[in-house]
């Protein structure tokens, strides 16, 4: 089937990790990819202004495969969120496995958001830093993380939002990262 890209484009927000074909989807989650993927696609952060974009993986099978990737960029909301680039010391360096809880509150109430390091799926891998979706939350509450090997867990309250931090394993604060949003060109190099 032809892929629907507008409708996966346009449903972009939290996907998992895997890759998923966008065949048939209609902006919900399809068959894992096989033989039968005309598309496949991952969600990360590639311009830095808070949302997921998707890029679009269209062949490349083989050498005389023609076909080109796609970049789609989330053109975005209001919704709130935090990006999180976790570093082991202890515990595996890209982190994969580490556990993170954003406990943010929303209309005068707490709510926690869960969120994991993974490695991505089949096909690729996604961006191993934590690019979690806070919604409408006023503040920030607290983050906590777990990580996989020490077992320990770090609990920081100072968090703003709508920010990037580098987060070390053991390490006593956060470290804010200065990744400003930039926009994305319609044509690279004439393509």
């Amino acid at each position: 089937g032809r892929p629907f890209y507008a409708d996966v484009y346009k449903g972009a927000r939290h996907r998992d990790s895997a890759a998923y074909c966008s065949h048939h989807a209609r902006g919900r989650h399809a068959a894992p990819c096989a033989n039968s993927c005309v598309a496949c696609w991952e969600s990360y952060h590639a311009d830095n202004d808070g949302d997921q974009d998707i890029l679009v993986n269209m062949g490349g099978a083989t050498q005389a495969d023609r076909a080109r990737n796609a970049l789609f960029e989330n053109p975005g909301n209001e919704s709130r969120w935090l990006t999180l680039r976790l570093e082991g010391v202890r515990s595996n360096r890209a982190a994969i496995g580490a556990r993170v809880r954003v406990t943010v509150e929303e209309g005068g109430r707490e709510r926690t958001v869960h969120s994991r390091v993974t490695g991505g799926g089949s096909f690729g891998a996604n961006s191993l830093q934590l690019e979690i979706g806070i919604g409408a939350a006023s503040r920030i509450v607290s983050l906590e993380i777990d990580w996989p090997v020490s077992g320990e867990t770090q609990r920081f309250e100072a968090v703003e939002m709508d920010s990037v931090y580098r987060v070390v394993e053991g390490a006593p604060t956060l470290e804010r990262v200065e990744a400003p949003p930039f926009a994305l060109g319609r044509s690279l190099a004439g393509n």
